[in-house]
């Protein structure tokens, strides 16, 4: 215990014995290639050629206490080779072959930082429950691969960045601003998508990305806002915009089987290019089914930019789909009005009218389902 001055003065005056305790010394400010094995804050700025800092324990905070981290574009910014529970807040990362490289480092928080320039600005492998909030992501790419489980982004600022998932399961995405960046995903499954702003930016999941959630998110002035690709069944696509994109969604699966489950309703499609929504599929296998419900397509397809379907026709419309005769692709409840030629274009006996959709001012008005 720690005496303070008024508590040594009276008990001096008592002649009591008086043991002083010095102060623990500061922490030196760490120099490139150290490795830290006690929570650290910067004082100044570190510039390095190659390497710069090295988590050594389990627990540790680096604090960069507002300050950057510069490198020459090699070498690694912060390195956690396998120890867990680390925090690294509160400043720049820049200009390394990888800002932060995680492997096996599970449970990792990371918050008011800003990733510049690097190669890769993140690097998880085999990394479970990285945590990243309140930063920014600029001129980079973050991957998140080999078995790296729950990564959560929240309130990150991703700017001219790529995001790739490989391997890496129950990934949230919430709240997020995306400009000119996009999120890709390759065999990583249960991914949650909600209430992000896309702008000239877009999602593409696909190559067993199983069971996607996308909802409550705008997705604005890029060519397409979401693509869903092969085997990558069960994506609930809910509640949101796409505004000004070529096509809002669009699929292009050699079989309706590899996307069994889909689901897109609720959405709002306004001045996309050619479609609000794009629906390619070539054959069938077993009996998938796909619901395209309560949807809203308003003034689609008046500049198609050449926007062909898979049988080479052109898409000019609200929702055009392009599937195989007896497909168990459900379409229903939906609204359009003022597309430049169909409100919903289907060859007939390809879908299921599942009723309610109604046609306002769509100079074609419908096919292959009956729209009032």
């Amino acid at each position: 215990m720690r005496l303070s001055p008024k508590k040594i003065a009276i008990m001096a005056a008592a002649g009591l014995a008086v043991a002083i305790i010095p102060a623990a010394p500061a922490l030196a400010m760490p120099v490139c290639g150290d490795t830290l094995l006690v929570n650290t804050t910067l004082t100044a700025d570190l510039t390095c050629a190659g390497n710069a800092l090295k988590i050594g324990a389990a627990g540790i905070i680096l604090d960069l206490g507002g300050f950057k981290i510069t490198g020459n574009g090699t070498g690694i910014g912060v390195d956690d080779n396998g120890f867990g529970n680390v925090t690294i807040r509160n400043g720049t990362i820049n200009n390394f072959a990888t800002g932060m490289n995680f492997f096996g480092a599970n449970v990792a928080t990371l918050s008011r930082l800003t990733v510049v320039g690097s190669t890769f600005g993140l690097d998880s492998q085999f990394s479970n429950d990285i945590k990243v909030s309140g930063s920014e992501f600029r001129g980079t790419t973050a991957r998140l691969r080999m078995n790296s489980m729950r990564p959560v982004f929240s309130k990150v600022l991703f700017r001219s960045t790529k995001v790739q998932l490989s391997e890496a399961n129950d990934s949230q995405f919430v709240t997020n601003d995306w400009l000119d960046s996009s999120l890709d995903s390759f065999e990583s499954d249960n991914a949650r998508v909600t209430d992000n702003a896309f702008v000239r930016s877009f999602v593409d999941y696909h190559t067993t990305s199983r069971n996607w959630q996308v909802q409550n998110n705008v997705f604005r002035a890029t060519t397409i806002g979401l693509t869903i690709g092969a085997t990558s069944f069960g994506g609930q696509i809910i509640n949101n915009q796409f505004i000004n994109n070529n096509l809002g969604i669009f699929t292009n699966v050699g079989n309706l089987a590899e996307i069994d489950g889909t689901a897109i309703s609720g959405n709002t499609f306004v001045n996309n290019g050619a479609a609000g929504v794009l629906f390619n599929s070539a054959a069938i296998t077993g009996a998938p089914k796909i619901r395209i419900t309560s949807n809203q397509f308003i003034h689609n397809g008046f500049t198609p930019a050449g926007r062909t379907d898979r049988l080479g026709r052109p898409v000019l419309d609200g929702l055009h789909t392009a599937t195989t005769a007896g497909s168990l692709v459900y379409i229903g409840g939906n609204v359009t009005t003022v597309n430049a030629r169909y409100g919903i274009f289907s060859d007939p006996g390809t879908v299921v009218d599942a009723g309610g959709n109604e046609t306002i001012a769509d100079p074609s008005g419908c096919l292959g389902v009956v729209c009032v």
